[in-house]
């Protein structure tokens, strides 16, 4: 393309961009459309809670200790077995 193409094509653009402005301006004009007022947010409002009744359980604490011993035993553990890996193929077969 020349200059005079690409000059051609950009106005074409610009000419195009100032009627869609212009048009939707009239239309928010004609329509009584005014600019929306800026959202504000909704305050966060906390709520202090009491602790459940189970809390302080002797059960419950041993549970919670328990997966806690779980956890760390499940973080410990190799999953990588290698016995159960794919073997690796030799896929240059000469005859």
């Amino acid at each position: 393309m020349n200059k005079k193409n690409l000059a051609i094509i950009f106005s074409l653009i610009l000419v195009f961009l100032g009627f869609f402005f212009y048009f939707t301006q009239i239309n928010k004009i004609r329509l009584g459309i005014k600019e929306l007022p800026t959202p504000t947010p909704t305050p966060i409002v906390s709520i202090e809670a009491s602790p459940s009744a189970w809390a302080n359980d002797k059960v419950v604490l041993k549970i919670e200790k328990d997966l806690g011993i779980l956890e760390k035993d499940l973080d410990t553990v190799d999953l990588d077995e290698l016995p159960l890996r794919l073997p690796v193929l030799d896929l240059k077969v000469e005859y």
